[in-house]
């Protein structure tokens, strides 16, 4: 594996040329590689065990790398605060994240699909805690998913304790909330003056005001350590002929099938459903996104649909079989559990003499349940489960109920724990439905495609290794300017799997390099346009944005002394300078939005701070200049405030998204983190 690989280099300093093998310092501690990547391989590891079909790709690998990353953050920057606060996690709280009132999220997820309850097709608590009370008998990678489950528990009951404690410091005090409830019921009615920015001339506005600016407003424009790029992309999209090529490796398929008396090894063998395909109608295979449902359901048993595209595949669609499906059946189950493989033997043998028992009249399936069933819920009810959706239970036994079985008519399934007999006992009116399948073929570039993309892109890369001929050559391709990445992002925005472009520009890359770079799906020609020490942004970042702050600003210097000292009414000085007179606007405290103005907090301020029926000085607002005259201000409280409810409301509001996260994300910006991951990836 390539983690071995990177050990092996570490071990001798070649990826690095001999210099240290660090990967940065969080906290003042160091974060060494060999470290790292082993905490890395454990993690991955875990996930195997708790997915064994996860697929460990290289987007999922730079995911698994991040949470290594920020888990050894929160242990180097909390760690002491866990322990000095006291928020260990006992044993028994552990326990009670799987046997409690409230099973936890995670194992509900990863131990969902070995206790299944068989009446409803879900989590079956009970079936879990008789194993977890046995887990001497149980195999060996099963308590291997038990013990890693229980330190992901662990790590999230004491950040969930420590995210608890943070949120309970949030308060609101009682005169504020009571000043505030006030206020959020007053309204107001105000003559307004506008004087709009864009009625006045546009100004000089020099770099050095803007550099002044900037300083002026260090924690707005502060910045992290960044690049600045632009990227042109040459995706791998497949041609017209590898569409057709694509669509003839399907014709083949239709042809063999169309030379074959039984089918259905073929079919279980190359499609897509394998050996479960199922019975849908038309509105089931229109939520399923089925592009072709009305040919699904019209076309003759037999038929072929397509080839055609749906989502990322060229489709075949074969047409199996239609008959009446019912949307819902009803039956009664018996549920024999599996102690051992001894034990899965005789309980087989039971099954058989239990189902010809019921077909011999020696005794009801109803006495048999009260008699050997092991599931206390549908025991009690004599096996009875009731109705059942389409789906809802094990696609195995599903397809007995619904497609397979007669009324009376008694199965086996075999469950991962155990032996369900059941019995369909009723069942809806049944809808037409058709079973399809489906044979595809990924819609992706044939490697002739591939060798001309890449010609393409090469041939621009090697036109295009000056700044001034990178630009003028992008003009007619695919140019994505401006993106700005720190050395912590897994990705560009919104651009998945570019994690090497990142790594190349705070590797290697100089302002005015331009590099070609082979991604999984694209190539991409990079001009890294500059290279960003932390601190505050430069002036050509914020250049645009500040020049219209500065912009206006002196407007509404020039507008302020023209109005500052004049007494005329709203209405003349709408006339004399450009401006706009409103009359009796609705303006509410707690919305910071007037009409016919837009959004504009500091006019709210001065219609509620000014009396009624006095002129205000000109206020500087987002869009221009204004001057306010209150005609009416009125509180619709009728004196009955419900402080302490407001004041629960608030806390509630406040901590809603208080979460470990979001709290951790606001202490490591406030820490010292130097991350030089990309040195490695």
């Amino acid at each position: 594996m390539l983690i071995f690989l990177i050990q092996e280099a570490l071990s001798s300093n070649s990826l690095m040329g001999g210099q240290s093998s660090s990967l940065g310092k969080i906290n003042g501690k160091k974060v060494e590689a060999n470290s790292f990547f082993n905490e890395v391989q454990t993690y991955e590891d875990k996930l195997k065990a708790l997915n064994p079909n996860l697929d460990l790709n290289e987007q999922t690998n730079l995911y698994i790398r991040e949470e290594v990353w920020n888990n050894i953050a929160v242990r180097d920057i909390l760690g002491k605060t866990f322990k000095d606060l006291g928020l260990t996690v006992t044993n028994n709280e552990v326990t009670d994240a799987f046997i409690g009132n409230e099973t936890h999220p995670l194992v509900k997820s990863v131990l969902g699909q070995a206790f299944i309850d068989p009446q409803t097709g879900g989590f079956d608590k009970n079936k879990m805690i008789e194993a977890l009370n046995n887990m001497n008998n149980l195999d060996p990678s099963f308590k291997k998913i038990i013990v890693d489950l229980e330190s992901f528990v662990e790590q999230d009951r004491e950040r969930a304790k420590y995210a608890s404690l943070v949120s309970k410091s949030a308060y609101i005090p009682t005169f504020i909330a009571k000043d505030e409830l006030d206020n959020n019921l007053t309204l107001a009615t105000t003559d307004i003056l506008s004087v709009p920015f864009s009625g006045t001339e546009d100004v000089e506005i020099s770099n050095k005001e803007i550099e002044d600016y900037i300083k002026a407003h260090p924690i707005k424009y502060k910045r992290d350590e960044n690049v600045s790029l632009d990227m042109v992309v040459f995706d791998l999209i497949p041609s017209e002929q590898d569409k057709i090529d694509l669509s003839n490796q399907l014709l083949n398929i239709k042809n063999e099938l169309q030379t074959i008396d039984d089918d259905s090894l073929y079919i279980a063998r190359s499609s897509v459903q394998g050996g479960n395909v199922i019975y849908q109608n038309f509105n089931q295979l229109v939520e399923a996104g089925r592009t072709k449902a009305d040919s699904i359901t019209s076309l003759p048993i037999g038929s072929f649909i397509g080839p055609y595209v749906e989502n990322n595949d060229i489709v075949l669609s074969y047409i199996v079989d239609r008959k009446p499906v019912p949307d819902s059946v009803s039956a009664s189950i018996l549920f024999l559990s599996y102690k051992d493989a001894n034990d899965m033997n005789s309980k087989k043998e039971l099954a058989d003499k239990i189902i010809a028992d019921v077909k011999n009249g020696v005794s009801s399936f109803a006495q048999n349940v009260a008699q050997y069933s092991e599931d206390p819920t549908t025991k009690a009810k004599g096996g009875d489960m009731g109705f059942i959706s389409q789906g809802a239970l094990d696609p195995v036994l599903n397809n007995k109920l619904f497609y397979e079985m007669s009324l009376g008519e008694l199965a086996t399934s075999e469950m991962p724990n155990g032996l369900i007999i059941v019995q369909k006992t009723g069942y809806t009116s049944p809808r037409m439905s058709t079973r399809v399948v489906d044979f595809t073929e990924e819609l992706a570039a044939s490697d002739e495609t591939a060798k001309t993309i890449y010609n393409e892109a090469n041939q621009f890369w090697q036109e295009s290794k000056a700044v001034a001929d990178f630009d003028k050559n992008a003009k007619t391709k695919k140019l994505l300017k401006d993106l700005v990445a720190t050395p912590k992002d897994i990705n560009l925005t919104g651009i998945e799997g570019t994690r090497s472009v990142i790594q190349w520009a705070f590797k290697e890359g100089k302002a005015g390099d331009v590099t070609f770079i082979d991604l999984s799906d694209k190539y991409v020609v990079v001009k890294l346009n500059s290279k960003n020490k932390a601190g505050l942004a430069p002036v050509a970042e914020v250049k645009s944005e500040v020049e219209d702050i500065l912009q206006n600003n002196k407007k509404a210097q020039k507008i302020i002394s023209t109005l500052s000292n004049s007494k005329e009414p709203l209405t003349e000085l709408a006339n004399k300078n450009k401006g706009n007179y409103l009359s009796n606007i609705s303006v509410q405290y707690n919305n910071n939005f007037i009409s016919e103005i837009g959004n504009e907090p500091k006019v709210v301020g001065a219609v509620f701070g000014t009396k009624q029926g006095i002129q205000s000085k000109p206020i500087q607002g987002e869009n221009g200049v204004y001057i306010v005259k209150p005609v009416n201000i009125q509180n619709l409280s009728d004196g009955n405030i419900k402080v302490e409810d407001y004041k629960n409301q608030k806390f509630n509001q406040s901590i809603m998204y208080l979460n470990f996260e979001t709290i951790f994300g606001s202490i490591i910006e406030n820490s010292k983190v130097d991350d030089k991951r990309y040195m490695m990836y």
